[in-house]
């Protein structure tokens, strides 16, 4: 049974778009991992290698402080009139906020155009998780939700 989830889909199997009409930005998939690395592409560009996808979250013990990785991509259709960036944040089983971060804003490309996507990886360290249940990151463009990613947190040894 696959826990993460975007969109109510197995994050591996659906790329979706949420939340915006005028189809300007649209989530094109969010992984949860242990932790992600980056090395040197082709054209000398940094790239990101997920490390240990996850399902879920398992730990010893809840509550404690975790640390986890979610890479993200995002398609953007009129590169030349984006000005907001994509934030992510991380609530907890009751819909709380426990973690956000400021908006990433859309790269430029060499031309001096914004560019039509962006692949971003953060590293979510010491993120507070008090009990066990379902958390969700969620992106988003101003204040329109894009789409989330539901993760299960559950001690080992849970049924």
């Amino acid at each position: 049974m696959v826990i993460a989830t975007m969109c109510g889909e197995p994050a591996y199997m659906r790329r979706c778009g949420a939340g915006r009409d005028d189809g300007m930005v649209e989530l094109a998939f969010l992984v949860l991992s242990e932790t992600v690395e980056s090395r040197t592409g082709s054209g000398g560009q940094a790239q990101p290698v997920i490390v240990n996808p996850l399902t879920m979250i398992q730990p010893k013990y809840i509550p404690g402080q975790f640390s986890f990785a979610i890479t993200g991509g995002v398609r953007y259709d009129h590169v030349n009139d984006i000005s907001e960036g994509v934030s992510l944040s991380i609530s907890d089983p009751n819909g709380a906020v426990i973690s956000s971060g400021p908006p990433m804003p859309p790269p430029e490309d060499p031309s001096g155009e914004k560019s039509i996507g962006l692949v971003f990886s953060i590293i979510a360290t010491n993120i507070d998780m008090a009990s066990a249940g379902r958390y969700t990151v969620t992106a988003r463009v101003g204040d329109s939700e894009l789409g989330h990613l539901d993760i299960l947190v559950k001690e080992r040894g849970e049924a």
